[in-house]
């Protein structure tokens, strides 16, 4: 059974900061730590759970970052696209442009401020669990369902 106060392998660091540090996104700490932690911790499940939900939360960003650049792109184009056709002088292109704006700001703002929030739950060790991402972190970090109960 493992002891999830127990310092870390890596740095002998407190397991509430480590896990904290899976989620921090400058200069990317987060992939490093998690990274790190996911290879070296063994030991402390906690730890472990954090650096693979991390890793996860992440490629998502990433992933949903790449498919909002070209749902952007492609909508700018359909945008001058369909004022070609109709002849609105560039009414339709702004319009689709302006709404496309308002979501990519309001993804970043997500993108901004929930590692910050996830990363102070991890530390104030409070549940941390992220739909989808949670579970297929527990079967990544080799931890059985209910190991953190």
């Amino acid at each position: 059974m493992s002891d999830n106060t127990q310092l870390t392998t890596l740095g002998n660091l407190d397991p509430k900061l480590a896990s904290a540090l899976c989620y921090v996104p400058i200069m990317s700490i987060n992939i490093i730590a998690s990274l790190a932690f996911f290879f070296t911790e063994k030991e402390n499940k906690l730890v472990r759970f954090h650096a693979a939900q991390g890793l996860m939360f992440v490629v998502t960003l990433m992933v949903s970052g790449f498919v909002f650049g070209l749902v952007y792109g492609l909508g700018t184009v359909f945008g001058i696209v369909v004022d070609g056709v109709l002849g609105t002088d560039g009414l339709i292109s702004l319009l689709v442009s302006l709404l496309l704006l308002l979501l990519m700001m309001l993804f970043l703002a997500v993108v901004v401020l929930l590692p910050f929030g996830l990363a102070a739950m991890a530390y104030m060790e409070m549940p941390t669990r992220l739909p989808i991402l949670a579970g297929l972190a527990e079967r990544i970090a080799g931890l059985e369902s209910g190991w953190n109960d």
